[in-house]
């Protein structure tokens, strides 16, 4: 089972979409705090490949928990499936 999330992009940095995702999956998101996660992903793996320690580059997190009910998070989803399954059917 899957008990958390990590999330990271352009969308997540407002932190209202999270926020949507952590209440309609009902987990717990965590999002990294420094923005450039791809340059220091990159510099990670080229840090490692050099035989260099990487265990401490631990960025900050912040958490995003589910803030409404199991009910509430299903109807809102059974909203929102309604709204996409008819968006695909357009022609836009």
């Amino acid at each position: 089972n899957i008990c958390s999330l990590q999330m990271s992009g352009g969308l997540s940095k407002d932190g209202v979409l999270p926020q949507l995702q952590s209440d309609i999956l009902q987990m717990t998101l965590a999002q990294q705090e420094e923005k450039e996660t791809t340059l220091i992903g990159a510099a990670a793996v080229c840090a490692k490949n050099l035989g260099f320690n990487i265990d401490a580059w631990q960025t900050n997190l912040k958490i995003y928990k589910p803030q409404i009910s199991k009910q509430e998070a299903e109807y809102k989803y059974a909203r929102w499936r309604k709204f996409f399954d008819w968006a695909i059917k357009q022609n836009f």
